[in-house]
């Protein structure tokens, strides 16, 4: 469920910037899917173990994939748990 890229070929600051699927933030996430979920519901989902995140520099930052944001979009009820 987590995907990590090593410290060695990524600072805390830089992000894969892909077209097609960049890494957001917990509050980019929520704002992608214009506010249907909060960023703190985001982040409890990291927590639990629901939404599969990167993890990314030395201090291991969850980030989240753009589509898995937009897949929120399709379930009215976030996650399955």
């Amino acid at each position: 469920m987590l995907e990590t890229i090593p410290s060695s070929v990524m600072s805390d600051t830089e992000r894969p910037k892909t077209a097609s699927d960049p890494l957001l933030t917990p509050s980019e996430a929520a704002k992608a899917v214009d506010q249907a979920v909060s960023a703190e519901t985001i982040r409890r989902w990291i927590r639990k173990g629901i939404l599969p995140v990167v993890l990314v520099g030395p201090y291991r930052r969850a980030m989240i994939r753009r589509s898995v944001a937009l897949k929120l979009l399709t379930s009215k009820a976030g996650p399955a748990s």
